[in-house]
């Protein structure tokens, strides 16, 4: 069930940057001009090692272990379809299936359910038990979510910056991690074969709890597995009942929420914080204060 990915080697070099604010690959985040890190920002552009972002650290705020929800924190939608999607995982597999053996939507749907049960198994677990090539379900799902979905550009500089700085980021979502390198390459962070700035998935079936993410032993779970310290993990999620509440009610110290709509740079609020761009977020990382002001 649970599928910790390994370390790959880093990417190659992000593609130049276009708009507005410069981009800084050596740090992995762009320069926010209107924030109070912005002279830190510039002044240490090509301070890009760990030991050198390390002597930064100013004060508590000592990250060891990122968490991250993906529909919505790391994925953005154009609207028309909630999910990202015009068709559902399930029937985009009916679909192959009807195709592949020339059976009716209720044959392939009674063949798939017959493979095992879904409310603690992912589709994606079946594919060897109905003879679908994985390259041909997770093409199909792919090719549907990039029509709807985006990675935003601030999803992608954080990513960047906690590869840079030897930060595991792990999942925390509803998302099997087939379905998560799904979405994630519709923003061409990530193919079938994994993504190279997570270092491991928990997903809503990891733990085999019909419930899943939604359950109150998630969080708790997922310290006990990772044999994670809370004081050192931040959870980065855009709906705090269902992602920063609940991990910090596990003892996670860090909870962010991200509403790329909020007007305000940052707002404290429930223990924990709410930005409208990671790039705030990785500002605060990079001076090692929580205290944004």
């Amino acid at each position: 069930m649970k599928q910790n990915g390994s370390r790959i080697s880093a990417p190659e070099k992000a593609p130049e940057k276009t708009g507005r604010r410069p981009f800084f690959p050596e740090i992995g985040c762009k320069r926010q001009d209107s924030s109070a890190a912005s002279q830190f920002f510039f002044q240490t552009a090509n301070e890009s090692t760990t030991e050198k972002f390390m002597k930064t650290r100013k004060s508590p705020f000592f990250v060891k272990t990122v968490l991250v929800d993906i529909d919505g924190t790391m994925t953005s939608t154009d609207g028309r379809h909630p999910d990202g999607m015009e068709k559902r995982p399930l029937t985009h597999l009916e679909d192959i299936l009807m195709a592949k053996d020339g059976i009716t939507r209720q044959e392939a749907t009674c063949r798939i359910l017959s493979c095992g049960d879904t409310s603690i198994h992912c589709l994606s677990e079946f594919l060897g038990q109905l003879g679908v090539p994985p390259e041909e379900y997770f093409n199909a799902m792919r090719d549907d979510l990039k029509r709807h979905t985006v990675i935003p550009e601030d999803a992608v500089a954080f990513l960047r910056a906690m590869k840079e700085w030897g930060i595991p980021v792990y999942t925390a979502t509803t998302n099997p991690p087939f379905m998560t390198r799904v979405k994630l390459s519709a923003g061409g962070i990530a193919d079938i074969h994994g993504c190279a700035y997570l270092s491991g998935y928990y997903a809503g079936c990891t733990f085999l709890d019909p419930e899943g993410k939604y359950s109150a032993e998630f969080y708790p779970n997922i310290l006990r597995d990772g044999k994670f310290d809370p004081d050192g993990v931040m959870m980065i999620g855009d709906e705090p009942v269902r992602d920063m509440l609940p991990a910090m009610k596990a003892g996670i110290k860090y909870g962010v929420n991200i509403d790329r709509r909020q007007k305000e740079d940052i707002v404290y609020r429930n223990g924990g914080i709410s930005v409208n761009s990671l790039e705030i977020l990785t500002g605060m990382m990079v001076k090692g204060e929580w205290d944004y002001a």
